[in-house]
């Protein structure tokens, strides 16, 4: 059993083409109702003119936009005897601040829902002067560009000649390609071996590679241990070096002490020297006493010359005991 709707309930898409357009006009009233009633609460205004060459479609009531914001209107659209559209606008004195002398207006060429109602409106530039602008002050307007106008700047005859030029360029690289398409294989060909004989030389540099990095390795290995040897000989040659430089301050201290018994020595000798001359007198002198046993001695007159002769510490030993002592038993004996 299917359900259907009666025929009364039916629509055509004509029917339902025409109910779109009365909603769509009924929202264009509300909301043109809504911005007419928004911009008519504006009690305190000021009005600033501008000169344009057409009105671009500009209409009364359009908006005047501030950073995308509506914050005034157009109040005055006329025709001047020299042409041009004379168009006065109204804003709010609570944003005169912004108003400078240098200020500007364009042309709102945006495409947008309010502007297929109430037409374009225009875009105001507040300026970075000082001078803030009066009521009724003149501002500059930027006129948008048509289409016609951008084709001014552009020599149509010459960029159709440049393109022409281009595309005949193109043509004649198309038939040098067509015409050099063998060479064009063997190059590819060769480029082919190239790459292969790239590849097989890259693989041979990383076996190449791999084996030096094996042979470092070995290498270290191996020299691991003599690295350890030297090491061992250079701290057991720190410790002889250490203990020879002991060894040396202790013999730079010997040698202070022992320099002062050097330098006494001479004198010792000297002592020595002269107790041993001592005792060699004594003992010739004992060998001339009569009390030992010798013969008797005849008295000289001289008495003096038998007695211990003056020792000279300037004649040696040697030249002391050569020389004969006075009153010597042989001699008297021989006299």
């Amino acid at each position: 059993m299917s359900f259907s709707l009666p025929q009364s309930f039916k629509s055509s898409p004509q029917e339902k083409l025409v109910g779109l357009f009365i909603i769509f006009a009924l929202s264009a009233f509300i909301y043109l109702g809504t911005l007419k009633g928004g911009l008519s609460n504006k009690t305190s205004n000021i009005e600033f003119i501008t000169n344009v060459s057409q009105s671009f479609g500009i209409t009364l009531g359009a908006p005047v936009k501030l950073a995308g914001v509506n914050i005034g209107k157009v109040s005055k659209i006329e025709l001047l005897t020299s042409g041009r559209v004379t168009i006065s606008i109204n804003l709010p004195t609570k944003y005169q601040s912004l108003y400078k002398t240098d200020s500007s207006l364009k042309i709102d060429s945006q495409l947008g829902f309010d502007t297929m109602l109430i037409g374009q409106g225009m875009i105001f530039s507040p300026g970075t002067g000082e001078s803030l602008l009066k009521n009724g002050d003149f501002l500059k307007t930027h006129e948008p560009q048509s289409l016609a106008d951008l084709t001014k700047g552009f020599n149509i005859i010459e960029s159709s000649k440049k393109i022409t030029h281009i595309i005949e360029s193109l043509d004649k690289l198309t038939t040098y390609v067509a015409s050099k398409d063998k060479d064009i294989d063997a190059i590819f060909d060769n480029l082919m071996t190239l790459t292969s004989s790239l590849i097989n030389t890259n693989n041979q540099i990383s076996s190449s590679i791999h084996n030096l990095n094996s042979s470092l390795s070995s290498f270290d290995n191996k020299l691991n241990p003599i690295l350890t040897l030297v090491e061992n000989r250079l701290i057991d040659s720190e410790q002889t070096i250490n203990a020879s430089t002991n060894l040396l301050n202790e013999l730079t201290l010997l040698s202070k002490q022992t320099k002062p018994s050097i330098n006494k020595v001479p004198k010792t000798l000297e002592q020595l020297n002269n107790a041993l001359l001592e005792v060699e007198l004594l003992t010739k002198q004992l060998r001339g006493l009569w009390i030992l046993g010798a013969n008797p001695v005849t008295q000289t007159k001289n008495t003096d010359e038998i007695a211990i002769p003056y020792y000279n510490n300037k004649e040696s030993l040697k030249d002391l005991l050569n020389k004969p002592i006075k009153g010597d038993v042989g001699e008297q004996i021989k006299n």
